[in-house]
């Protein structure tokens, strides 16, 4: 390992220490391959991290694709009475319309001779977000629309509010687990990156001695072992990335190129860059504490 000393003038040269970076970054992969089993067993554990929650992400959008298709066929029909007020109903689509920005379709169905059945008029309330089911079903049970609704169906109401209940459930448990994982995942990558490092210090302890007797200053001694860090949860997160890509390929009864096109707008850029913030944190973490540890 290489260590630069540095004269004090130095110190606030923000082009200098950008140079320094540089070459920190362009040296971490032939540093953390000089122990190479133990750079690759980080990496593809760091990578199995990744590979999870990217099926965790993939779960949360195919039950929200799914959701969603539901939604767009989740409707309510009920039928009116045969004279019904024409100011009562259009006050009644008024209210709707305007209650808590409800965004919904509601049409007239007219009436129609199934055999010797005459099927009354109806109005079909089409929701586009099954949240708003209840309150909408509060407004239509109102007194004031009474002399409208030809006969409520209690059973029906409530049938199709438990159903809508256990869909908003599901949901909201792939939400909460999906937060979970990802706190998991942070946890998880910075407990395994501090360790990583700290077997890496012990391995360099000599390196690191000569470094701090000829007068390296902490930060650069600290530094080199950052940019590892952030080149190991680098090469780690792309390797999962392109894994778990080949992977959706393969897999025929989910939405690849839906999930694919939402991990990439929406997760991936996020995921590497979380992942190196968590690779530089935690060899700055291991690094700071061993350099307490063994001060000179």
């Amino acid at each position: 390992m290489v260590f630069f000393i540095i004269p004090k003038y130095y110190i606030f040269d923000m082009k200098h220490w950008f140079k320094l970076l540089k070459k920190y970054l362009l040296k971490a992969p032939e540093q953390l391959l000089r122990q190479k089993f133990l750079s690759i067993t980080s990496v593809l554990l760091f990578g199995l991290i990744i590979f999870w929650l990217n099926v965790i992400f993939s779960l949360q959008f195919f039950s929200e694709y799914t959701l969603e298709s539901l939604e767009q066929r989740a409707d309510f029909i009920i039928p009116l009475s045969d004279n019904y007020d024409g100011f009562d109903f259009e006050s009644l689509q008024n209210e709707l319309m305007k209650a808590n920005d409800f965004n919904l379709q509601a049409v007239i169905l007219p009436p129609q001779q199934v055999g010797a059945v005459q099927i009354p008029t109806r109005y079909q309330v089409k929701f586009s977000k099954l949240e708003d089911v209840r309150p909408v079903f509060d407004i239509i049970k109102k007194n004031r629309y009474s002399e409208l609704i030809r006969g409520w169906d209690g059973v029906a109401e409530r049938d199709f509010t438990l159903l809508v209940d256990k869909i908003l459930e599901v949901r909201n448990f792939v939400t909460k687990l999906t937060f979970l994982f990802v706190g998991l995942f942070f946890l998880g990558g910075l407990i395994l990156i501090l360790n990583t490092f700290k077997l890496l210090m012990y391995a360099r302890k000599e390196e690191i001695f000569v470094s701090r007797m000829v007068g390296a200053s902490k930060p650069m001694i600290v530094s080199p072992f950052i940019c590892e860090g952030v080149v190991l949860a680098f090469f780690a997160a792309i390797l999962s990335i392109v894994f778990f890509t080949l992977m959706l390929t393969q897999i025929k009864v989910l939405p690849a190129d839906a999930i694919f096109i939402y991990l990439w707008e929406n997760i991936y850029f996020w995921q590497i860059l979380l992942s190196v913030i968590v690779g530089g944190l935690g060899a700055y973490f291991a690094t700071t504490k061993y350099l307490r540890r063994n001060s000179v």
